[in-house]
């Protein structure tokens, strides 16, 4: 059994009446993005942010991926109800797979889409006034 009301996890599980091609299409967006040269943003830095990040680094790693991932967390340490030594321990690795981490910010605002099909990036304005492009964004937070 799982309740999880409150949280919303847009790329991660299914939109509420999307067919399985629209799903799949969506996720490999993702993988498309990635191998072309575009980039991917992961908002959020709790245990689902940093998993996320860690496997779509280790699935397409730097000698198969042109784009870069991004992961943007709000505070100043990944995994932050977790002891810092786990912390530390994830933003090593993450960086070490060649991600680039956002500490202490958070995206405010973003087109209506997650996954740029058209070909237009998505544009994220973050909460410290910085903005990125990127042509799949994925809000791996809880918003309860």
């Amino acid at each position: 059994l799982v309740a999880a009301t409150g949280s919303s996890f847009p790329v991660l599980t299914k939109t509420p009446g999307q067919s399985q091609q629209e799903r799949q299409e969506e996720v490999d967006c993702i993988g498309d993005a990635l191998v072309s040269g575009k980039n991917v943003v992961i908002a959020g830095g709790g245990a689902t942010g940093v998993e996320l990040a860690g496997d779509i680094l280790e699935t397409f790693p730097a000698d198969s991926r042109k784009g870069k991932v991004t992961l943007i967390c709000s505070s100043d340490r990944l995994i932050d109800d977790q002891p810092e030594y786990y912390s530390e321990r994830c933003k090593k690795a993450l960086e070490e797979l060649g991600c680039t981490i956002l500490f202490n910010d958070r995206v405010t605002s973003h087109t209506d889409t997650t996954v740029a099909t058209s070909g237009e990036p998505i544009h994220l304005e973050l909460k410290s006034g910085k903005t990125l492009d990127c042509h799949a964004y994925v809000a791996a937070y809880a918003r309860g």
